[in-house]
């Protein structure tokens, strides 16, 4: 505008020609607006993620993390930098490999996720904006849930031997008092 303030309270500050034109009085003249004439927003939003927290520790929220055992709470803040209508940017979500598709996400700019199972993941996140031009590139980061010792390959492996051991044991044990009883 040509100045920040209007007409004087009181006074018409804004007329509407037949043609559609808005006119604004200022006080250093008259503004002209042609609406018909303002371009849509084609620009494709840039999806950025904010904060990342795990159990309340915040992580980078670029490149990739480790989630140690026994941490269950992800929150992941994300936005996109939009200057025309920024409440009508809408989001959608995905976590790989738990989400096959996306996840709407509305005008949400946050997401959690609780009690994950051990393994790597990759959070991305792609937005839209007011005129329905969606990114195309996501923006993403990668994590690894670390597991309890209890979750891994090589305590089952452990454990299974073990349990063959004991019941070879027993198995053992059985044979030998079986044998001792029919000596007696």
């Amino acid at each position: 505008l040509a100045a920040s303030e209007c007409s004087p309270a009181g006074l018409p500050n804004a007329a509407c020609a037949r043609d559609g034109t808005l006119l604004f009085a200022t006080e250093r003249g008259v503004v002209v607006i042609h609406p018909s004439r303002i371009a849509a927003d084609v620009r494709e939003p840039v999806p950025r993620l904010e904060r990342i927290q795990v159990d309340g520790t915040p992580r980078p929220p670029r490149g990739s993390f480790v989630v140690p055992p026994g941490r269950s709470h992800i929150e992941i803040d994300f936005t996109a930098v939009s200057f025309v209508s920024p409440e009508k940017t809408r989001f959608r979500t995905r976590l790989h490999p738990l989400d096959t598709g996306w996840t709407e996400a509305g005008s949400r700019r946050s997401v959690r996720y609780d009690r994950l199972s051990p393994g790597d993941y990759v959070f991305q996140v792609i937005a839209r904006n007011s005129e329905g031009v969606w990114s195309r590139v996501p923006a993403e980061v990668r994590f690894r849930v670390q597991a309890h010792f209890y979750e891994t390959a090589w305590f089952a492996v452990l454990l299974l031997l073990g349990v063959g051991f004991a019941g070879y044991g027993f198995h053992r044990y059985r044979v030998r008092h079986a044998r001792q009883r029919t000596q007696e």
